[in-house]
């Protein structure tokens, strides 16, 4: 497969998440499916604000079956500040070792 550039990748994804289709349409309908509570698979409780493309990447959905896919709430899933972090990989949720978070999270 070929090398991604990180770059151009960003920005196709930006123009899903920047767009009015996501604004007003998937995002919103993602967080009352779930009633607004996180969906992560440990049982997390904390409120959800934010949709996340699960379980297929946003990116990997518009290279394989393009916009409307990653525009379906169907792919997607609603998450909290703390799991989207989790989510999208190993960032900034902790400073020295120690959780950044006031929450208690699973």
């Amino acid at each position: 497969m070929p090398a991604t550039n990180t770059y151009r990748s960003r920005r196709t994804q930006n123009t899903i998440w920047h767009s009015p289709e996501w604004r007003n349409h998937t995002r919103p309908t993602v967080l009352a499916r779930a009633n607004h509570t996180c969906q992560w698979p440990a049982g997390c409780t904390a409120t959800a604000t934010i949709a996340d493309h699960w379980p297929v990447p946003c990116l990997e959905l518009l290279q394989t079956e393009g916009r409307q896919a990653a525009l379906d709430p169907d792919n997607c899933r609603a998450l909290c500040h703390h799991h989207s972090g989790k989510a999208d990989g190993p960032r900034a949720h902790t400073k020295g070792g120690v959780s950044s978070s006031r929450h208690k999270h699973n």
